[in-house]
This record gives C-alpha cells, structure tokens and sequence, in this order.
C-alpha cells in the first residue's frame, strides 16, 4: 500500500478522534489554504515536511507513524523533546507553563504537579498516551491564547469542540491525573481503522 493512502487516514482519524475541524487544524499547523487538509485526507498530494513536522508536534505523534513508515504512534523520545520545550520554571524553580494572554506583555503561568514536571516520575507514572494527550492539549491551550482572552465571552472558541472556559481546567486535570480528566484517544484502534480506510482510498484512487 502506498504511503500517502496511510498518511491520509491517519490523518483524518487522529483529527476525527480529537474533534478538531479541518479549517482548525489548518490553522493549528500555520496553512493559510484551508482546503489544503482535505486535499490531504483525500490522498491527493503530501504536505510539505514543515507542515508535518508541526502535524506531529501538535498531536504528540511521530512523523514515522504519520507518514506510514511505523505503526507505534508514541515515542518517549518525542514527548520529551515535546515536553522539554513546554515546561518551565519559575523563580523558586517549580515546574510551570509560561503564557502570554494576547498581550506578549501579559505573562502568565500554570503551576504544574511535581510528579509531572521532574522527568524522571513523569516517564514512571504517566503512561505515553497520556503524555500526548497533555501535548494535545497544551498545543490547544497555548493556540487559544492567540485570540485571547475569551473569559468574557465563554461561547467563543478557538477550536469549537473546546470551549476556552473549559480547556484550562481539563489541562489541569491530565496533568493532575484527575478522574475527570478527557481519556486519552485510542491509538491501537486509530490504526487498525486507519489502515482499512486507506485501503479503500487507493480502491479508488485506481
């Protein structure tokens, strides 16, 4: 099978799986043409390589298993890196994420639970699925602050199927391993439905 059907499908599903819309995404990877990523899910053409590389960073996924040249989609290798350059520390030297709410002059920080923020128990007490379901949403949270702040107005949303007064709070409770935070998606099963959709793109495509 041809690596572009792969790269398709497994596009289209990890986007389905976390509710995030083309038009989106578009503007999640820094596409200006909004139809580029239905292009993309259709098998047309490849993105660029720097928009997959922002692909796989916004989803906490490797480049391999995007494109079709691997089928494990978590690397503890990646989510360091990944993680390496989303924490911080503040002047007392505790883990945090640094923001700025619309204003590069506004900044602001997210404490973040110790168990996360050292690398060594975050490796041991976070499984690599909810590694990159916390990049997910960080990704999320640090792109809604591009058009922030929306506290006043809570029906406004960056990503429509995060609403901003809630997306801090379930942040919060992944990096808190809290019982009501979102479940991280199923990998396993994005694949395997990844792979039959595929199959029936290059049905067509011949």
């Amino acid at each position: 099978m041809q690596n572009i059907f792969i790269f398709s499908a497994r596009l289209k599903h990890i986007r389905d799986s976390y509710k995030v819309a083309s038009k989106e995404l578009a503007f999640a990877i820094n596409v200006t043409n909004k139809a580029s990523v239905s292009k993309w899910e259709k098998g047309n053409n490849w993105p660029q390589i720097d928009m997959l590389l922002n692909m796989s960073k916004f989803f906490g996924v490797t480049l391999d298993w995007l494109t079709g040249n691997a089928d494990s989609p978590l690397s503890d290798s990646l989510l360091s890196k990944l993680e390496a350059s989303m924490i911080a520390c503040d002047q007392s030297g505790a883990g945090v994420f640094e923001f700025y709410n619309g204003d590069s002059n506004d900044k602001h920080t997210i404490s973040l639970p110790d168990k996360y923020a050292l690398d060594s128990s975050r490796k041991s007490l976070y499984s690599l699925e909810e590694r990159a379901t916390i990049v997910f949403y960080y990704s999320l949270f640090m792109l809604s602050q591009i058009h922030a702040p929306y506290e006043d107005d809570p029906r406004k949303s960056t990503f429509k199927a995060y609403p901003y007064f809630r997306l801090k709070n379930d942040m919060l409770n992944l990096l808190g391993q809290s019982s009501k935070a979102p479940k991280p998606i199923d990998f396993e099963y994005i694949t395997s439905q990844a792979y039959e959709y595929a199959r029936v793109l290059e049905s067509i495509a011949k």
